[in-house]
Formats: structure tokens, C-alpha cells, sequence
């Protein structure tokens, strides 16, 4: 969901990629919450090495005393074991974070595992080891870790937020209010708690309490939050009424089992549609096209890499290939706003330009936020001469977006006499 609309138009890839990963993966603004998360830890890092210390001179005490006991300095639960465990640990949990941040959870899950073992009353290390598994879609697991480590720290922002997440994901609204109101309260500025509850009470028509949460969030800052889908939530608020395309974007997907799973090169089906996606926005059509082939064919159901993959297609002016690809998307979903852009410009690229306003028309009704389905329609009326019908969606476009570039021409090019 990360980008400007002044990107839109021309690099459809930003917006397509927003779209995407509002249907098919977890929020980006939970990842700029993991990373404040990690560089709280790093601040804490002296002061954790204080306790270390200090536990390090007394275990050495305790040594001394017993100098004359050779077998309590064999057994594998010796102080000076344990000490050796507890930094092992903690660089098993730093190699941890390395792998989440780098997009690889399954290993990352595997360290934190191994630090857990060596160190159970680090909290950071379970937090991580929660998040890692959120990623994974072990959300049972996951809360498992992160009650852990609330049990050891009651006021870890990460681990509360990590559980009302969790709890998100499993679509049970209930029990994830309370940890994200808690997490929400104790963190300083935006987080991901804060965008968590938002989506919370506008799926359970808490209209007011939503009302409340998104105006805190504008007073702090929305952080990685897309504007529009964030002013988007305001409206929803305000009128009490929460679209079939907003809803879409902030109801948790269903992700499947065989998305997850590891292929011989190490990479799971979500991970290379993820790197597809990288690769798309960066403009990179043709590895994007490699990415997204490799993770179909792992998932073939995958949606997320159906979507991408007709998306590369139609970066190439390849629409003949995309075109089947969103016609099982839209039969699948018609209300897939993702879905529907695609076929539309199938259709526009294959000189089908009425056929592609129909489609464009199908979920671009005139009002609501600003998405990818309004340039395409608008630009295609324009292209149709249709000018008396292209003008209010320019106009609507220059309300919600005043800086958009390239929108004040367009508007005047339907002013202009024939």
C-alpha cells in the first residue's frame, strides 16, 4: 500500500502492487512496526548488556564458591553454561531478525526456535519468534510466543501487538481489540496497532470508536499507510457505511497451506510472488514475469501470482497472455478490484476500448476513493472522445488528489472546443 497517486497513470506498477498486497498479504505497516521494534532493542542494547553483566559477575561468584566441585563444572546445566547459552541465544536472535527483515521467515523461524531453546525468559527472541510465525500463517503457534513473552515483559508494544494481529488474522475481532487498544496505548506515535484497530471496529461497525482511532492516527502521523486508503477508512467512518472495495482490502485473506511450502531452492510460493512484486514496481517486467511464473507453479491457485504475473504480461504489451488469466480472476472475484483493472486493460490494449470502459464501469461507479479503475476509465473516455463523460472523472481525480501531475491538462483537453 506504500506509494503517491502522482505515480499512477504512467507507472501503473506502483498501484497495481498497492492493490495487490491489500487482497493478498500482511499489512506493510506491521513491517515498519517490527522494525521500530528492532531498533527499540538496539537502544536497549547497553542496558541489556548492564543485566548481562551483571549476571555474568555473579554467575563467576557462584563459580568460585563451588571451585572445589569438578562435577557441577562438567554438567551441561553449569553456570558457566548457562551463560554461554544466553549469548548464543541472543546472537541466534539477531541472525533471526537478519533473515525476517531479508523476507525469509521460515529460517528466521528457525533461529528464533534455537534461542528459545537456549534462552526461554527473552522476550524479544519470542516476539520474534511470534512475528516469524504470523508471516508462516502459524497463527496458533504465534500466539503461543507471544503470550510467552507478555508473560515476561506485560508491556511489550511488539508482543501486544503481535497478538491482537494474530488474533486479526484468525477474523477473531473479539479477542484482538483489547491487545491492539493495549499495544496502541503504550506505543509512542502511529503504529501498527493503530491501523489493527481501525480495521477492527470498521469490520465490526464500531462506527464511532473507528471514528475515533483513525482521527489519533492523523494527529500522529498514518506512518506506511496509503493516504487514499486511509482517507478511504475516514469516509467509512463518517458515513457509517463501509464499501464492498474497502471491505476487500481490509478483511484478512484467506492464505493457503500451499503457498507456504519450501521448494528445493528454499523459496515458497509467497516468497517468490513477493519478489515478483518487487520486481514489478521497480519496473523490471521481465524478471517480475520469472518471479511470478516460479510461484505459480508452485501454487497454481495462487492469486496473488495469477494477479502479478498478468500484470508482468501486460507491462510487455503481452495482452494476449494476460487476457485469460483475468478472466479467471474476475469469474473468480468480480468485485477483485486488482482483477477488473487487469481485464480493462487487456481490452484496452487490444484496441477494445468500449469493451474496456465496460469493464472499468462494472466497479468505477463515480464515487469513493480514487484507484487505478478511475485513471484507466477516465483515460480511456479521452481516448474515445467522450469528453463530456471523461471531464467529472478528471474532476474528481484533481478533489481528492490537487498536486496530481498531469491532471490539469487532462481537464482541459475535455474543455477544449472540438
Amino acid at each position: 500500500m506504500v506509494g503517491k497517486m502522482h505515480e499512477t497513470e504512467e507507472l501503473q506498477p506502483t498501484e497495481e502492487a498497492r492493490l495487490d498486497q491489500a487482497m493478498t498479504s500482511m499489512d506493510p505497516i506491521l513491517q515498519a512496526s517490527l522494525q521500530r521494534e528492532q531498533q527499540l532493542r538496539r537502544r536497549k542494547k547497553l542496558l541489556y548488556g548492564g543485566i548481562v553483566m551483571s549476571t555474568l559477575i555473579a554467575l563467576l561468584a557462584v563459580i568460585f564458591a563451588q571451585a572445589g566441585s569438578t562435577d557441577d563444572q562438567d554438567s551441561p546445566d553449569a553456570p558457566q553454561d548457562s551463560v554461554a547459552r544466553i549469548a548464543q541465544a541472543e546472537q541466534l536472535g539477531k541472525e533471526g531478525w537478519q533473515l525476517w527483515n531479508s523476507g525469509k521467515p521460515a529460517a528466521a523461524e528457525k533461529k528464533f526456535v534455537k534461542a528459545v531453546e537456549l534462552d526461554k525468559s527473552n522476550p524479544h527472541t519470542l516476539n520474534g519468534l511470534g512475528w516469524s510465525r504470523i508471516h508462516l500463517a502459524k497463527y496458533d503457534l504465534a500466539i503461543e510466543s507471544f503470550e510467552k513473552s507478555v508473560k515476561l515483559q506485560r508491556t511489550h508494544v511488539g508482543a501486544l501487538n503481535g497478538l491482537g494481529q494474530a488474533h486479526l488474522f484468525k477474523r477473531e475481532y473479539d479477542k484482538a481489540e483489547p491487545f491492539l487498544r493495549r499495544s496502541s496505548a503504550l506505543a509512542k506515535g502511529s503504529s501498527a496497532a493503530d491501523f489493527g484497530l481501525a480495521r477492527v471496529y470498521l469490520l465490526t461497525s464500531e462506527f464511532a470508536k473507528a471514528k475515533s482511532t483513525l482521527a489519533s492516527m492523523k494527529k500522529k502521523g498514518i506512518g506506511e499507510l496509503d493516504p487514499a486508503q486511509f482517507e478511504s477508512m475516514v469516509k467509512a467512518a463518517k458515513t457509517e457505511s463501509v464499501s464492498d472495495e474497502l471491505m476487500a482490502q481490509l478483511e484478512p485473506p484467506a492464505i493457503k497451506v500451499a503457498e507456504l511450502e519450501v521448494a528445493d531452492d528454499g523459496k515458497s510460493a509467497a516468497d517468490w510472488s513477493k519478489e515478483g512484486w518487487s520486481y514489478f514496481q521497480r519496473g523490471n517486467a521481465r524478471a517480475a514475469e520469472a518471479a511470478f511464473t516460479k510461484a505459480v507453479k508452485l501454487a497454481p491457485e495462487m492469486e496473488a501470482a495469477q494477479n502479478g504475473l498478468g500484470f508482468a504480461f501486460l507491462n510487455q504489451g503481452k495482452h494476449e497472455e494476460a487476457l485469460p488469466i483475468f478472466e479467471k480472476l474476475v469469474k473468480a472475484n468480480p468485485k477483485g478490484v486488482g482483477y477488473v483493472n487487469g481485464l480493462a486493460r487487456c481490452y484496452e490494449q487490444a484496441g477494445e476500448l468500449e469493451k474496456a470502459v465496460t469493464t472499468w464501469q462494472t466497479l468505477e461507479t463515480g464515487d469513493g476513493a480514487v484507484t487505478a479503475l478511475t485513471w484507466g476509465l477516465g483515460r480511456t473516455l479521452l481516448a474515445l472522445d467522450r469528453k463530456d463523460e471523461a471531464l467529472p472523472v478528471f474532476e474528481r481525480i484533481k478533489k481528492q488528489h490537487p498536486n496530481e501531475s498531469g491532471i490539469d491538462e487532462l481537464i482541459a483537453k475535455c474543455k477544449a472546443a472540438e
